[in-house]
């Protein structure tokens, strides 16, 4: 008997997709600590030790000021590791920091779960924009690049086009009123 050919195809992508094993990579996240502080985050896939390059700069425009940067938890980050600092051009040991650029390379102790870590705290004055790139490496693999980022400070900015909305909409309400009157 000769099995119909939707039949053998179904069976085929079925047996492809189960044989697929999916991994999780491991990711970066800001957190606002709104004390004039930020964390960022490095959330494992758990199992074993990572290690991270990671670049974080201030996006402009902005009126950030960065006061003072640590690691986050040194007992989980415990090796400053040489990275490729994109802010000098060099090979860096470590935590770096120059104005609004920090770059820090570290490696962990064995992470046993994927409960997020912190990694880097940053304290700061003024509002803006902060962005990271991080390379991570997890059971010897590079992953892709993380990207993580956040606005702080003095409360959200409109883009133009919501601005340009409200102002119609405010006129629109002003002029609604005076021709009733």
């Amino acid at each position: 008997m000769k099995m119909p050919r939707f039949v053998l195809c179904s069976m085929l992508f079925a047996a492809v997709c189960l044989s697929t094993v999916a991994y999780a990579t491991p990711s970066v996240a800001f957190v606002d600590n709104l004390d004039g502080s930020i964390t960022l985050q490095l959330t494992p896939t758990g199992g074993g030790s990572v290690a991270t390059e990671t670049a974080v700069s201030v996006s402009v425009p902005n009126t950030i000021n960065i006061t003072g940067v640590s690691i986050g938890d040194p007992s989980v980050f415990d090796t400053s590791n040489p990275g490729n600092n994109p802010f000098t051009g060099t090979v860096t040991f470590g935590l770096w920091q120059s104005g609004n650029d920090v770059f820090a390379s570290y490696g962990s102790v064995v992470l046993g779960s994927s409960t997020p870590v912190d990694f880097l705290d940053i304290s700061y004055t003024g509002s803006g924009t902060f962005e990271a790139t991080a390379l991570i490496a997890e059971f010897g693999a590079i992953v892709p690049l993380q990207f993580a980022s956040i606005t702080v400070g003095g409360g959200e900015i409109p883009e133009p086009a919501s601005a340009l909305m409200l102002g119609i909409g405010g006129l629109a309400t002003l002029t609604g009123r005076r021709n009733r009157s």
